[in-house]
């Protein structure tokens, strides 16, 4: 893993039991063969995000627009470092992280050809995604033995080969992940899931998860992590593993470990994703950061109503603005009208009360920054 495990209990609720070390690698229900999808999916899952992985180190990242690529912010980076696509290197400039996410986003020289669209609905539970990850599949077989009963619940995490991948699967729940983390898209490890019903293992972090919407696959989530880990007894490191029953094993980490009461049910075990929909202000400040600063952006009318002045400008969302004014143009001396204004794509207006009766007065529109949340 590329960096220490981070462990999560929601013990009020006993579920989501814990998010271990960021994922690294897809794991199938249906098969262990490690070339499994290493090729673009077809059918009904033609276009559906394969052709905007691109590598990043030993990760992923997407092309969300024609300078900028998306990941996670824990798997690292830097600008020493190519991001490439489709076999082209395209040299990263600067990066923005998510003040609310694990997301990062790095705008790059260059332009791509072309990127993904960003999925904004908030409707993605019960929908079919698709995932991308890099590594390896199933590692040795997970037992657990239940009234003299051996049962295979699962998998312990392969050798990483770093191999691009990708897998199906349905969002099971949202989960607010708490600080930091943010709304997670979760999906679960089911044994009856199908063919390509997949799971995340380490090394997948960055990797994309679409959902399809009006015929068009959209860019829903990026990979953070996994629940995990795993024990059979309460001592010891664990393990890590993809697991369509974790019932009878003990979930948690070295430090605490929760058993999970086998039951005549699976309990599968699940990945996270980090929920675009949720962030799409923030994408959308960081992808027009160039426009906000933009000529067109100013001041279109100042109209008297009643006792006070109406300053109307037009804006570009997710940019924040400040108005502000000066009785005195010498000496450039500009005094702030009001708190800052997040824009909404759309005309708007601020009022400056009382304000009829001045004579000489001047205004303007700056830009500050953008919205983060």
């Amino acid at each position: 893993m590329n960096i220490a495990s981070r462990t999560i209990l929601l013990l009020a609720v006993v579920i989501f039991a814990a998010l271990t070390g960021m994922a690294h690698a897809l794991v199938y229900i249906s098969t262990g063969d490690s070339t499994f999808n290493t090729t673009a999916p077809g059918g009904t899952r033609a276009n559906s995000g394969w052709q905007w992985q691109g590598s990043w180190g030993g990760f992923l990242g997407t092309p969300i627009g024609p300078h900028h690529f998306i990941t996670a912010a824990h798997v690292g980076g830097s600008t020493n470092q190519m991001f490439q696509l489709n076999g082209v290197n395209y040299q990263p400039l600067e990066t923005f992280d998510d003040p609310e996410t694990d997301l990062k986003i790095w705008r790059i020289s260059g332009t791509f050809p072309s990127y993904a669209a960003v999925y904004q609905a908030t409707n993605e539970l019960g929908k079919t995604l698709v995932v991308f990850g890099r590594g390896a599949g199933r590692g040795m077989d997970v037992s657990v033995t239940n009234s003299g009963t051996v049962k295979v619940q699962g998998w312990q995490w392969g050798a990483n080969e770093g191999r691009l991948r990708w897998g199906a699967n349905v969002v099971s729940s949202i989960r607010a992940g708490g600080t930091g983390i943010g709304s997670l898209l979760r999906a679960t490890f089911d044994a009856a899931g199908g063919t390509y019903e997949a799971h995340m293992a380490g090394g997948d972090s960055g990797g994309a998860v679409f959902i399809q919407e009006s015929g068009t696959w959209k860019l829903a989530g990026i990979n953070f992590a996994v629940d995990g880990r795993f024990n059979h007894t309460d001592s010891g490191a664990g393990f890590d593993g993809a697991l369509f029953d974790s019932g009878g094993l003990f979930v948690g980490s070295q430090a605490y470990w929760h058993f999970t009461t086998n039951q005549s049910t699976d309990i599968p075990s699940g990945f996270y994703a980090t929920r675009i929909s949720q962030r799409i202000t923030w994408i959308t400040c960081v992808l027009n950061q160039s426009a906000c600063t933009d000529a067109t952006v100013q001041l279109t009318s100042v109209r008297q109503v009643g006792t006070d002045l109406a300053i109307e400008f037009n804006t570009i969302a997710g940019c924040r603005y400040q108005l502000e004014r000066s009785d005195q143009l010498e000496g450039n001396s500009w005094i702030n009208q009001g708190s800052r204004i997040t824009g909404t794509g759309n005309t708007m207006t601020v009022i400056d009360a009382k304000a009829s009766g001045a004579t000489g007065r001047f205004y303007r529109i700056r830009t500050v920054d953008c919205a983060t949340n």
